[in-house]
């Protein structure tokens, strides 16, 4: 019989004639390297429309899905192996791009070291210790006084732990009356409860369904225009103000109206992803970062989306203002294993986490919070992108692939506009065809795009280690579709 022992060096020696050294040349070939599938397409899809629910699933979306069997670099490989160039690297999260070696060494290597531990109060390990240091001086680079960070698995669970710890600080500080939330009326922060309830268009859970009085979670959140030529009420702006202006007035009443003693948080995307990189005018955050100051109101920058794509490693970063809380999630590990996390400022730590009462700690924990391997993930990602430039990659190239975006379509009758910031794009229709572009890209063209959740846009958020030619090849596609589908 083997011994524990001999089983692991057994098991060291496969994964390192997987991975390959860093002094050994890989001379596998790429056919040797790939997974093997035996199973029939048709079979595949019977069972995963069986066993498999994705999100935003409805059956008659998914009758025809592709099954992807491996990714290298910007291109998918389905289990015809077929070539897909992912023009969304993956979910607006892939920066580093696909099938990194290195990111597979050092998950081998903390699988083998530490898998798993508690990240509860008491205990603590090398590597959450290390991406948090690593993130915190990154955010401090741009917001000075951040101090510390809170692991979660994902964006939405980051943004309940950031509400959570917003209603704390003004528990703590004595004014619990404090208790509504604003965001922009086209939000999305997630599809847990509290992000749901953010969102009115959201109408199958959150406050409202839960409660089951509609229009119930109005008393609790509270929206706003968002400051943008697609999103802004023309007729709310007065004579004389700017989209931005308008806004921040809009925020102001918004408070006022609530009540400052009962208003919390203001939560928001600084530039709305989901919604086709839109762009906020220019006067809103200064503008709204002093009304919260003002009336005392937490602000809550959701960058699950933005982080690292916008030419800077945070997209709140353009307008020069201070946050409260940052949410990350996605880019923090280019999403080769599920992290998110809340950056927190020097005061809301003290209030929050250092100065309690004996018998008061932050009850607030998920069972994977600063999991080990997700935080070994992290740190690297975020060392590979900060050693290799990326993030000034992306802001010199943005604006070059923005304008062959534009040349290319601009002009077309079928659009409205085209925008984009960093490695962020969208073309916005006049018409809700977004999805039928999507669809055509990945059916006819073999790129993966990403439509709006509104439908009147095709989103793209390319990997920021990506070919000048490939982005070529995604925008003479693009071109191609819209004249044949939207024209």
């Amino acid at each position: 019989m083997e011994t524990l022992k001999n089983v692991a060096e057994s098991i060291t020696d496969t994964a390192k004639g997987m991975l390959g050294t860093s002094n050994e040349k890989d001379t596998n070939t790429e056919s040797e390297s790939q997974p093997k599938t035996n199973e029939s397409y048709d079979q595949l899809l019977k069972d995963d429309l069986q066993y498999c629910i994705h999100g935003l699933h409805h059956p008659k979306s998914h009758s025809d899905a592709v099954i992807w069997k491996r990714a290298q670099g910007c291109t998918y490989y389905d289990i015809d192996d077929n070539e897909y160039l992912d023009a969304i690297s993956g979910l607006y999260s892939v920066g580093i791009g696909h099938g990194r070696k290195e990111m597979a060494q050092v998950a081998f290597e903390q699988l083998s070291t530490l898998e798993f531990t508690r990240n509860l109060v008491g205990t603590s390990h090398f590597k959450v210790i290390q991406c948090a240091k690593k993130l915190v001086t990154l955010a401090q680079q741009d917001f000075p006084d951040m101090a510390t960070a809170y692991f979660t698995c994902g964006g939405a669970e980051a943004n309940e732990a950031a509400m959570h710890l917003a209603l704390r600080y003004w528990q703590q500080k004595k004014q619990v009356s404090k208790r509504r939330v604003i965001s922009f009326k086209n939000c999305y922060h997630g599809s847990s409860f509290v992000p749901a309830s953010l969102n009115p268009n959201i109408t199958t859970y959150g406050w409202d369904r839960f409660t089951g009085k509609p229009g119930s979670g109005s008393d609790i959140f509270r929206q706003i225009d968002f400051p943008s030529s697609g999103t802004m009420d023309f007729h709310s702006i007065k004579e004389g103000e700017s989209m931005g202006q308008a806004a921040a007035r809009q925020l102001e009443e918004t408070i006022i109206d609530a009540g400052a003693d009962t208003v919390a948080a203001f939560i928001f995307e600084p530039i709305q992803g989901d919604g086709g990189a839109t762009i906020p005018h220019n006067d809103f955050f200064p503008l709204a970062r002093k009304i919260c100051d003002k009336y005392g109101v937490l602000m809550i920058s959701d960058e699950v989306l933005m982080f690292s794509k916008t030419g800077r490693w945070f997209s709140l970063a353009h307008w020069g203002i201070q946050p409260d809380f940052i949410v990350v999630s996605k880019g923090l590990s280019s999403n080769y294993a599920p992290l998110g996390a809340v950056v927190i400022t020097k005061e809301i730590r003290k209030v929050c986490i250092d100065d309690p009462s004996e018998n008061d700690p932050w009850f607030h924990d998920y069972t994977n919070s600063g999991h080990p391997l997700c935080c070994a993930i992290g740190l690297k990602n975020l060392e590979i992108i900060d050693e290799e430039g990326l993030i000034e990659r992306s802001n010199r190239l943005g604006p070059k692939w923005l304008g062959q975006l534009m040349d290319a379509v601009a002009n077309k009758e079928s659009v409205q506009e085209v925008r984009g910031v960093g490695f962020i794009f969208s073309v916005q229709f006049h018409k809700e065809v977004g999805e039928d572009i999507a669809k055509a890209l990945l059916k006819d063209e073999k790129i993966v795009a990403n439509s709006s959740g509104n439908k009147l846009c095709i989103n793209f958020s390319p990997s920021l280690i990506m070919s000048e030619e490939e982005w070529t090849r995604i925008v003479e596609a693009t071109a191609r579709v819209i004249d044949k589908c939207a024209e």
